[in-house]
Protein backbone atom coordinates (compact mmCIF):
# COMPACT_ATOMS: atom_id res chain seq x y z
CA UNK A 1 0.00 0.00 0.00
CA UNK A 2 3.23 2.02 0.17
CA UNK A 3 4.14 3.58 -2.88
CA UNK A 4 7.00 4.98 -1.90
CA UNK A 5 8.30 2.30 0.00
CA UNK A 6 7.31 -0.15 -3.41
CA UNK A 7 9.25 1.77 -5.30
CA UNK A 8 12.75 1.51 -3.12
CA UNK A 9 12.77 -1.79 -3.60
CA UNK A 10 12.44 -1.78 -6.68
CA UNK A 11 15.33 0.75 -7.48
CA UNK A 12 16.93 -1.86 -5.13
CA UNK A 13 16.47 -5.21 -6.69
CA UNK A 14 14.21 -6.59 -4.42
CA UNK A 15 11.28 -6.23 -6.58
CA UNK A 16 10.65 -7.04 -10.38
CA UNK A 17 7.78 -5.20 -11.42
CA UNK A 18 5.90 -2.28 -10.46
CA UNK A 19 2.34 -1.47 -12.13
CA UNK A 20 2.66 2.77 -11.79
CA UNK A 21 5.25 5.02 -11.65
CA UNK A 22 5.29 8.11 -10.59
CA UNK A 23 6.64 11.38 -12.14
CA UNK A 24 9.02 11.92 -9.63
CA UNK A 25 10.94 8.70 -10.01
CA UNK A 26 10.77 8.39 -13.53
CA UNK A 27 14.68 10.08 -13.77
CA UNK A 28 15.99 7.34 -11.27
CA UNK A 29 14.30 4.57 -13.36
CA UNK A 30 15.30 5.95 -16.37
CA UNK A 31 19.14 5.40 -15.02
CA UNK A 32 19.08 2.73 -13.58
CA UNK A 33 20.77 -0.20 -15.88
CA UNK A 34 18.43 -2.94 -14.67
CA UNK A 35 15.39 -1.66 -15.37
CA UNK A 36 12.77 -0.17 -17.90
CA UNK A 37 9.95 1.86 -18.50
CA UNK A 38 6.76 0.35 -20.53
CA UNK A 39 4.29 3.00 -21.06
CA UNK A 40 0.62 1.36 -21.41
CA UNK A 41 -2.47 3.46 -22.34
CA UNK A 42 -4.64 4.78 -19.24
CA UNK A 43 -8.60 4.83 -18.90
CA UNK A 44 -8.17 7.30 -16.60
CA UNK A 45 -9.16 11.08 -17.54
CA UNK A 46 -8.89 14.60 -15.56
CA UNK A 47 -10.61 17.54 -16.59
CA UNK A 48 -12.15 20.75 -14.74
CA UNK A 49 -16.16 20.57 -14.03
CA UNK A 50 -17.49 23.77 -14.71
CA UNK A 51 -21.20 24.75 -12.42
CA UNK A 52 -23.31 26.38 -15.35
CA UNK A 53 -26.04 27.29 -12.76
CA UNK A 54 -25.59 30.07 -9.96
CA UNK A 55 -24.95 27.56 -6.71
CA UNK A 56 -26.86 30.95 -4.80
CA UNK A 57 -29.93 30.51 -7.49
CA UNK A 58 -29.89 27.28 -9.18
CA UNK A 59 -32.76 28.60 -11.67
CA UNK A 60 -29.79 30.83 -13.11
CA UNK A 61 -26.97 31.31 -14.57
CA UNK A 62 -23.44 31.22 -12.97
CA UNK A 63 -22.79 35.00 -13.27
CA UNK A 64 -18.80 34.27 -14.77
CA UNK A 65 -18.89 30.26 -15.41
CA UNK A 66 -22.27 30.33 -17.29
CA UNK A 67 -21.34 32.26 -20.38
CA UNK A 68 -19.83 29.64 -23.39
CA UNK A 69 -17.21 32.72 -24.10
CA UNK A 70 -15.79 32.67 -21.27
CA UNK A 71 -15.21 29.05 -20.69
CA UNK A 72 -13.85 29.33 -24.05
CA UNK A 73 -11.33 31.84 -23.19
CA UNK A 74 -10.06 30.12 -20.12
CA UNK A 75 -9.61 26.93 -22.10
CA UNK A 76 -7.57 29.17 -24.39
CA UNK A 77 -5.78 30.74 -21.66
CA UNK A 78 -4.31 27.12 -20.39
CA UNK A 79 -1.62 25.34 -21.88
CA UNK A 80 -2.74 22.33 -21.16
CA UNK A 81 0.65 20.91 -22.83
CA UNK A 82 2.58 22.59 -20.68
CA UNK A 83 0.76 21.75 -17.55
CA UNK A 84 0.88 17.73 -17.97
CA UNK A 85 4.65 17.74 -18.70
CA UNK A 86 4.94 20.04 -15.57
CA UNK A 87 3.35 17.69 -12.91
CA UNK A 88 3.23 14.13 -14.76
CA UNK A 89 6.67 14.47 -17.07
CA UNK A 90 5.59 12.25 -20.02
CA UNK A 91 2.57 10.02 -17.64
CA UNK A 92 0.09 12.21 -19.46
CA UNK A 93 -1.25 13.80 -22.68
CA UNK A 94 -4.27 16.25 -22.93
CA UNK A 95 -7.27 14.74 -23.68
CA UNK A 96 -9.44 15.28 -26.71
CA UNK A 97 -13.16 15.34 -25.24
CA UNK A 98 -14.51 12.78 -22.08
CA UNK A 99 -12.48 9.51 -23.50
CA UNK A 100 -9.19 8.20 -22.97
CA UNK A 101 -7.06 7.13 -26.14
CA UNK A 102 -7.03 3.86 -24.99
CA UNK A 103 -10.49 2.98 -26.33
CA UNK A 104 -10.56 1.89 -30.08
CA UNK A 105 -13.10 4.72 -31.26
CA UNK A 106 -11.11 7.67 -29.48
CA UNK A 107 -11.25 10.31 -31.92
CA UNK A 108 -7.74 12.30 -32.31
CA UNK A 109 -8.95 14.56 -35.07
CA UNK A 110 -11.43 16.98 -33.07
CA UNK A 111 -10.31 20.16 -32.95
CA UNK A 112 -8.81 21.61 -29.87
CA UNK A 113 -8.50 25.54 -28.84
CA UNK A 114 -5.12 26.50 -29.50
CA UNK A 115 -3.35 27.91 -26.51
CA UNK A 116 -3.27 31.49 -27.07
CA UNK A 117 -3.66 33.65 -23.87
CA UNK A 118 -3.97 37.27 -25.82
CA UNK A 119 -6.08 35.89 -28.08
CA UNK A 120 -7.88 35.06 -24.63
CA UNK A 121 -8.01 38.50 -22.78
CA UNK A 122 -10.05 39.76 -26.36
CA UNK A 123 -12.43 37.84 -25.95
CA UNK A 124 -13.32 38.77 -22.14
CA UNK A 125 -13.09 42.77 -23.19
CA UNK A 126 -15.56 42.42 -26.07
CA UNK A 127 -17.49 40.82 -23.53
CA UNK A 128 -16.79 43.56 -20.87
CA UNK A 129 -14.61 42.16 -18.60
CA UNK A 130 -12.10 44.78 -18.41
CA UNK A 131 -8.55 44.78 -16.53
CA UNK A 132 -8.73 46.78 -13.56
CA UNK A 133 -5.52 46.04 -11.45
CA UNK A 134 -4.42 42.78 -11.86
CA UNK A 135 -7.69 41.05 -12.41
CA UNK A 136 -10.75 42.04 -14.59
CA UNK A 137 -14.55 43.60 -13.23
CA UNK A 138 -17.93 43.82 -15.12
CA UNK A 139 -20.39 46.31 -14.06
CA UNK A 140 -18.44 45.98 -10.09
CA UNK A 141 -18.29 41.79 -10.44
CA UNK A 142 -15.04 40.51 -10.53
CA UNK A 143 -13.99 37.40 -13.08
CA UNK A 144 -13.35 35.41 -9.96
CA UNK A 145 -14.73 31.63 -9.29
CA UNK A 146 -13.84 28.92 -6.34
CA UNK A 147 -12.01 25.56 -7.96
CA UNK A 148 -12.14 22.45 -5.79
CA UNK A 149 -9.41 19.47 -5.73
CA UNK A 150 -9.72 16.71 -3.44
CA UNK A 151 -7.19 16.10 -0.94
CA UNK A 152 -6.33 13.05 -2.18
CA UNK A 153 -5.09 13.58 -5.21
CA UNK A 154 -1.58 15.93 -5.47
CA UNK A 155 -1.69 16.00 -9.08
CA UNK A 156 -4.99 17.88 -9.00
CA UNK A 157 -3.58 19.71 -6.31
CA UNK A 158 -0.52 20.63 -8.25
CA UNK A 159 -2.53 21.49 -11.72
CA UNK A 160 -4.60 23.69 -9.93
CA UNK A 161 -1.80 25.97 -8.52
CA UNK A 162 -0.22 25.99 -12.09
CA UNK A 163 -4.41 26.55 -13.33
CA UNK A 164 -4.86 29.81 -11.11
CA UNK A 165 -1.46 31.35 -12.55
CA UNK A 166 -1.89 30.61 -16.02
CA UNK A 167 -5.97 32.18 -15.41
CA UNK A 168 -4.28 35.11 -13.38
CA UNK A 169 -2.30 36.31 -16.18
CA UNK A 170 -5.92 37.04 -18.22
CA UNK A 171 -7.51 39.04 -15.46
CA UNK A 172 -9.14 35.68 -13.99
CA UNK A 173 -9.30 35.21 -10.13
CA UNK A 174 -9.31 31.77 -9.38
CA UNK A 175 -9.94 31.03 -5.43
CA UNK A 176 -8.00 27.46 -4.58
CA UNK A 177 -9.90 25.13 -2.23
CA UNK A 178 -8.72 21.28 -0.87
CA UNK A 179 -11.69 19.33 0.12
CA UNK A 180 -12.19 15.43 1.60
CA UNK A 181 -14.07 13.51 -0.71
CA UNK A 182 -17.08 13.44 1.10
CA UNK A 183 -17.78 16.62 1.55
CA UNK A 184 -16.54 17.77 -1.44
CA UNK A 185 -18.84 15.24 -3.57
CA UNK A 186 -21.87 16.43 -1.45
CA UNK A 187 -21.29 20.07 -2.66
CA UNK A 188 -21.24 18.46 -6.66
CA UNK A 189 -24.57 16.75 -5.79
CA UNK A 190 -26.51 19.29 -4.32
CA UNK A 191 -24.60 22.31 -7.42
CA UNK A 192 -23.21 24.48 -4.91
CA UNK A 193 -19.63 24.86 -6.00
CA UNK A 194 -18.47 26.97 -9.42
CA UNK A 195 -15.44 24.42 -10.76
CA UNK A 196 -14.25 20.91 -9.36
CA UNK A 197 -11.11 19.28 -10.30
CA UNK A 198 -12.37 15.62 -11.64
CA UNK A 199 -11.18 12.78 -12.96
CA UNK A 200 -12.94 9.34 -13.98
CA UNK A 201 -11.63 5.91 -14.46
CA UNK A 202 -13.50 4.63 -17.62
CA UNK A 203 -14.86 1.01 -18.68
CA UNK A 204 -12.52 0.17 -21.85
CA UNK A 205 -15.61 0.44 -23.44
CA UNK A 206 -17.24 3.40 -25.52
CA UNK A 207 -20.25 2.33 -23.06
CA UNK A 208 -18.99 4.20 -20.07
CA UNK A 209 -19.18 7.39 -21.78
CA UNK A 210 -22.62 7.46 -22.33
CA UNK A 211 -23.53 6.19 -18.71
CA UNK A 212 -21.44 9.25 -17.90
CA UNK A 213 -22.53 11.77 -20.06
CA UNK A 214 -25.93 11.77 -21.83
CA UNK A 215 -28.74 13.50 -20.56
CA UNK A 216 -30.18 10.10 -19.18
CA UNK A 217 -27.11 9.32 -17.49
CA UNK A 218 -27.34 12.41 -15.50
CA UNK A 219 -30.81 11.92 -15.05
CA UNK A 220 -29.91 8.89 -12.89
CA UNK A 221 -26.92 10.75 -11.20
CA UNK A 222 -24.19 10.82 -14.00
CA UNK A 223 -21.81 13.91 -14.23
Amino acid sequence: PDHEAATTRLLAGDADFLEQVRPNHLNQIRTNDRLGLKPYPSLDVGFLQFNLRDPRRPTGAHPVLGQREVRRAMAMAIDRKALISRVLDSLGAPAYGPFTRALATADTTIPQFEFDPARAGQILDSLGWRMRGDYRYRNGRPLRFSLISPSSSTTRQQMAVIIQDMLKRIGVQVDLQVMDGGPLMALVRAGTFDAFFAASHFDPSPSSIRQSWTTSAMAQGGN
